[in-house]
């Protein structure tokens, strides 16, 4: 289904659909999905892989329709990047195995035009620390 056609979906449905088309891009880099949605007491990571090289690459999917406010990039706030840095602590120490590979931390930030649907994805690498 074009991700056009999903704009009449719920905000949770909606979110879903941006994930499932950044596992679809990060399937076809050969990336090696290690979990989804893993959460705990400190926050959620949308998805966490590794990369051909080993790095393990924490990604924040955001999604917005264009707006003059605040980009879907901007809306990763240092407040959810404390919480996400908190839970990819919490992943690594429960998967003693990755402890020693290099990690990062990446945004795909989804953007849609509401007037032609068009969607534009930006791929940020070490968007954070």
């Amino acid at each position: 289904m074009p991700f056009r056609l999903l704009t009449k979906l719920d905000k949770r449905d909606l979110g879903n659909a941006a994930e499932v088309y950044v596992l679809r891009l990060l399937g076809k880099e050969k990336y090696k999905i290690l979990a989804r949605n893993f959460s705990c007491r400190f926050g959620e990571i949308d998805i966490i892989c590794q990369d051909r090289s080993g790095c393990v690459i924490f990604i924040e999917v955001r999604f917005r329709k264009t707006s003059p406010f605040a980009s879907a990039a901007e809306s990763v706030t240092p407040t959810k990047q404390g919480k996400i840095r908190k839970t990819a602590h919490y992943f690594l120490r429960s998967n003693p195995h990755l402890l020693r590979q290099v990690c990062r931390f990446d945004v795909f930030a989804l953007q849609q035009s509401p007037e032609t649907g068009e969607l534009t994805t930006d791929w940020i690498k070490n968007a954070f620390c």
